[in-house]
């Protein structure tokens, strides 16, 4: 994606952080999570230095970096200057544990219908 705009970018990045994210959301993530976003951020801040050669680092942070739009404290989110779509993180995806069926309860038991349904 070398000279995309960001606007592309973004698009083709924000379904596959969303889509690894609901993937190991189950486990022990939210490090690795975190490791991912400053990965992705790295690979962002190379990128919009080659698209941008002779602009500063000021001037890249100013266009292109935004706060959430849900709110938070963050100031680091990719946001798209023309259509202000922004870049997922996923570190913002919660970490959901797996639940455990209960000892002998099966799905063919009709008196556990509302157990299976929750």
């Amino acid at each position: 994606m070398r000279g995309r705009p960001v606007k592309e970018l973004i698009r083709v990045l924000n379904p596959i952080i969303r889509g690894y994210g609901q993937y190991w959301k189950h486990v022990v993530s939210k490090k690795t999570f975190d490791y991912i976003d400053n990965y992705v951020f790295l690979k962002i801040r190379k990128h919009l230095r080659q698209l941008h050669p002779r602009k500063s680092w000021k001037w890249i942070n100013k266009r292109y970096f935004k706060k959430p739009h849900h709110g938070g404290n963050n100031k680091w989110i990719l946001t798209c200057p023309l259509t202000n779509i922004q870049l997922l993180k996923m570190s913002w995806i919660k970490i959901e544990r797996h639940v455990m069926v209960a000892y002998k309860n099966s799905p063919d038991d009709p008196n556990l219908k509302e157990y299976w349904e929750k």
